[in-house]
């Protein structure tokens, strides 16, 4: 049986740039920057997320209204 071996962040980076792979790895942030990463994944959340809610309603809407016309529609039809 085949050995199982723990992945690392940096084996699917072999071949890219060494500052790449630095910049790549949160674990070596300083507090300040994971401070300002937080902070930033907030802020694009708070942006992102009515847009998101606001297309799901649409599309329930849309469903829904389209179910009721087929419904009309077999029913007219007997």
């Amino acid at each position: 049986m085949a050995e199982i071996k723990p992945v690392r962040d940096n084996d699917f980076l072999e071949n890219e740039d060494a500052s790449y792979q630095k910049n790549l790895c949160f674990s070596r942030l300083t507090p300040e920057e994971l401070e300002t990463e937080k902070h930033l994944r907030r802020r694009i959340d708070s942006r992102i997320m009515p847009l998101v809610i606001l297309v799901y309603l649409m599309n329930y809407m849309f469903v829904l209204r389209l179910y009721t016309f087929l419904t009309m529609l077999t029913q007219v039809q007997k």
